[in-house]
């Protein structure tokens, strides 16, 4: 959860008891490579912070594909 505070953090500043607060509304989620988060048919629930890695966004309009590739920023090691 360190990795979501640095994140928060370049924002504005948190206390501890902030910070505790807030988390309670994240859930870590491992994800292995070519696992999909969310699927066609899914409703979606929450909102997604990538740590690391590599994601592919994609989403379909009127049978045209437009595809997002998006690398977040790594903090630390």
């Amino acid at each position: 959860m360190q990795r979501l505070r640095d994140h928060i953090e370049e924002i504005m500043s948190l206390t501890d008891e902030e910070f505790e607060y807030i988390k309670t509304f994240f859930t870590l989620r491992k994800v292995r490579k070519n696992q999909f988060l969310l699927h066609e048919s899914d409703e979606v629930k929450f909102e997604f912070l990538a740590l690391d890695g590599i994601y592919k966004v994609f989403y379909i309009v009127k049978m045209e594909k437009n595809i997002l590739y998006s690398l977040p920023k790594r903090t630390g090691g």
